[in-house]
Formats: structure tokens, sequence, C-alpha cells
């Protein structure tokens, strides 16, 4: 042991140094997304929130199942390219060691100038992704100009990251967005395959009588928090 340094204080500084290090990477870390458009935004939330009404009370018709699920909608909308979790993961390897967000946040802000009209993707249907199949999504056409769009944006992306040293993210090609999700029961019950068809059915009704057969996404962000920045707080002037 060091003179002057007791093992309680090396192990205090040590675990702050890991709180400060973690900090960092919470901080680093980003995903690369295209957001829905605002005005596609308020039409689907309307739709999902009508949505979750119908599907509470139908739950709550057979037996109060209802009682055991609940239907999840974000927040917000939109289609990943990078994952903010696979950077986190790839931060802490020494694979990023050179790499450059700010080279990349301006190689999208070009791309982003060069491609000012932005996709309107049509919905292909329906159907239930992740882990234990509870996340509605919405499915995109995989033929046609703006499946094509998409597929261009990744592959730009791709070369972003990799020029500027990212070469170790994933980058994927968006083929569908998540509309809802049900939270999981801590009382052990799951929706079936026919309550998962039922839900889907709800809600494909009511994106038919909105009449949404298409989404319209924004373009393209880098971003730590959720589908788009943070707008930014401008300070009073002074009088």
């Amino acid at each position: 042991m060091r003179a002057g340094r007791s093992i309680r204080s090396e192990l205090v500084a040590n675990r702050e140094n890991q709180g400060s290090y973690r900090q960092r990477l919470r901080e680093s870390a980003f995903g690369v997304y295209r957001p829905l458009s605002q005005e596609s935004v308020k039409a689907v939330q309307k739709v999902l929130d009508k949505s979750k009404e119908r599907v509470g009370q139908h739950f709550a018709d057979q037996d109060g199942l209802n009682q055991y699920t609940e239907l999840i909608i974000p927040k917000d909308h939109g289609v990943t390219y990078v994952r903010r979790d696979r950077v986190l993961k790839a931060l802490k390897t020494s694979a990023m060691r050179n790499f450059s967000l700010s080279r990349v946040k301006t190689d999208v802000a070009n791309y982003n100038y060069r491609h000012q009209e932005t996709p309107t993707v049509p919905i292909d249907g329906l159907d239930w992704f992740g882990a234990q199949g509870l996340k509605l999504v919405a499915k995109f056409a995989t033929a046609g100009t703006e499946a094509e769009a998409l597929a261009d944006d990744s592959e730009q992306i791709g070369i972003f990251l990799e020029e500027a040293g990212g070469e170790a993210l994933d980058v994927y090609e968006p083929d569908h967005m998540t509309l809802c999700r049900f939270k999981r029961s801590s009382r052990g019950h799951e929706l079936d395959p026919a309550q998962k068809s039922e839900v889907a059915e709800i809600v494909q009704e009511e994106l038919i009588a909105a009449k949404i057969g298409a989404l319209t996404l924004e373009e393209v962000v880098v971003t730590g928090d959720g589908y788009r920045p943070m707008p930014l707080e401008l300070a009073p002037i002074p009088a």
C-alpha cells in the first residue's frame, strides 16, 4: 500500500472513476434514426389512443384480462438505422477509440441537405416482433422507391460511420416501425396468438378508419435522446 493512502480510499476513488466513466459513455452514446413527421405522429397517436381504449374494454369483457396486460404507446415514433444500446456496448471496446461523432453529424447534415425530400413509406400489414412477440409493428412494403430510399440511407450511414472510425457499429435497413407494445405481466399472463390477432385487428381497423396507409418520415437524425434531439432552450435576453 502506498504511503498516505488507505485501501478504503483507493476503493472509493476507483468506484468514483468507474461511475464517471459510465456517465461519459452514456453521454457519448447515440442512435441514428428517421423520426416520424409531426403530422404523422399526431395521426398515429390518435389511432393508438383509440385502439388502447378499445383493447382495454375488449379485455375487460373477457373476464377482466385487462388487469394483467397494459398497452404501452411510445411518446414518439420513428425508424432505426443504428441502435443506441449497440453503440453504448461498442464504446466500451477499443474498436471505437478513434471514433469521431462530430464527423458523422456533419456527414449526416450534408446528406440531409442533398436529400431534402423525405420518404413516405406504405404500410404492408401489422405483425408482432421483439422478445415474447409483444411489440406490434407496422411492416413496410419491401418494394418501390420509398423502400429503396431507406436502403440507400443505410448504405450511406454505414459509409459515414466507417469513415469516422465506427466500423464496429451495426447499421440496419428499416423494414418496420413499432406502433405500441404490451407490458409483460408480473402475474404471468401472456397474450396468446388469438389475443394478439384480436389486438392487431383493432389497431388495423383504426388505421383504416383514419385513412392511414403510409407513414411520412423526417430527415435523418443523430441523437442520444429518443428519436429526435431535445429542443434547444434559449437563454432569455437580458433587459
